[in-house]
């Protein structure tokens, strides 16, 4: 049964008073043994009967994707969306001289919740140059339904991607 932590208190304050285990034993009965001596052993090391969070082991391998590489990697993908993860694995190669495996970049990815759809879309956003070009069109096209004389709002139509996309065609949704 965990001791809750009244009894832990409890017994850190009677090591404090310099009690021995079998004493501390005696007076909380429904303590294990073993529970009480790894509870002396950090106050010796410690000088608490929990260990703090920096003696706790670690679960797992560690990362090896630092915060600075996943910075890297997430301004690349700013800059160009149309890096394969093949790619990035060889981007990280070359700039930090580690090998990492395509899952490592999948689940980075994943993490980040980032996809090729969502980067193609935050990377035409953030790109001036794709702004420039789509505004000019857009300018060219109202000049020219301008000088044939039509409204400008009836010669706009905004499609979303689904209404295009031939997956939605093939499940009869759109």
């Amino acid at each position: 049964m965990p001791l809750n932590e009244h009894d832990k208190d409890l017994i850190e304050a009677m090591f404090r008073d310099n009690c021995d285990v079998n004493t501390v034993c005696k007076v909380i009965p429904h303590a294990a043994r073993r529970t009480v001596y790894r509870m002396y052993e950090n106050i010796q090391h410690f000088g608490q009967v929990r260990k703090p969070s920096s003696a706790l082991k670690k679960r797992g391998a560690p990362k090896k994707i630092t915060p600075v590489m996943r910075e890297y990697l997430i301004e690349l993908l700013s800059a160009r969306n149309d890096l394969w993860q093949e790619e990035l694995v060889f981007e990280l190669w070359c700039e930090f001289d580690i090998a990492v495996n395509q899952s490592t970049i999948s689940r980075l990815l994943a993490e980040e919740e980032l996809s090729n759809k969502v980067n193609t879309r935050i990377a035409s956003r953030q790109s001036v140059a794709q702004q420039g070009v789509y505004l000019k069109e857009l300018a060219d096209l109202m000049s020219r339904g301008l000088t044939a004389g039509l409204n400008p709002i009836d010669m706009l139509v905004y499609l979303d991607e689904s209404a295009c996309s031939e997956k939605v065609m093939f499940r009869r949704r759109s």
